[in-house]
């Protein structure tokens, strides 16, 4: 007991967390010596590892804040997500501001640097940005779409003209804005299919 009281102390919440249970267990198989100061003791015990427990979430937080500064997210959201599972209400809502927060950063990131991407890596990207919030997903529907109609591009270059037609119709599905687009490269696609088939 007086070795967990110490690393709470000490702030090392982790550690502290198995030595109380360690006393509570050995406690309860002791349970012959129950007497008054001893039953105290266990239920200070409880308390200190209550106590413990709940320090855990804010700390993991506060590490995730500290890899959000320095520009790690993928550390950062590790944190945020280990913190949520025993977070309270409040603190929940800070996480998911912070995660919609790193979300948008690599939306942002994506829009930036659009073409300097591959198509995998972009793909990838959205992927995660959406795993992390989904208040992005909206805006990685979009820019799916526009992704897809890149794909479809380089395809239709390339002459892979079925290709082309299905990646064409799926960047629609995406984005609806590029319906009058891809209709117009659906035009000049399938008038290069009839022209090849002469």
């Amino acid at each position: 007991g007086d070795e967990a009281f110490s690393l709470l102390l000490e702030n090392k919440y982790e550690e502290a967390i198995p030595a109380f249970e360690e006393y509570i267990d050995s406690y309860q198989k002791n349970h012959i010596l129950y007497g008054t100061t001893l039953y105290g003791r266990k239920k200070k015990a409880n308390k200190m590892l209550s106590f413990a427990k709940a320090q855990i979430p804010p700390k993991r937080f506060n590490e995730g804040l500290e890899y959000f500064s320095d520009g790690n997210l993928d550390k950062a959201v590790r944190f945020f997500n280990e913190a949520y599972i025993s977070a309270d209400d409040n603190l929940r809502f800070e996480i998911d501001l912070k995660k919609e927060e790193i979300a948008k950063k690599i939306i942002n990131d994506i829009n930036a640097n659009f073409d300097t991407y591959s198509i995998k890596e972009c793909e990838d990207l959205l992927n995660n940005a959406i795993s992390i919030s989904m208040e992005v997903y909206q805006d990685a529907q979009k820019i799916k779409g526009k992704l897809f109609f890149k794909k479809a591009s380089l395809l239709h270059e390339s002459n892979l003209l079925f290709d082309a037609i299905k990646y064409y119709e799926l960047s629609k599905s995406y984005d609806q804005t590029l319906s009058k687009l891809v209709s117009s490269r659906i035009e000049s696609l399938v008038d290069a299919l009839i022209s090849n088939s002469h």
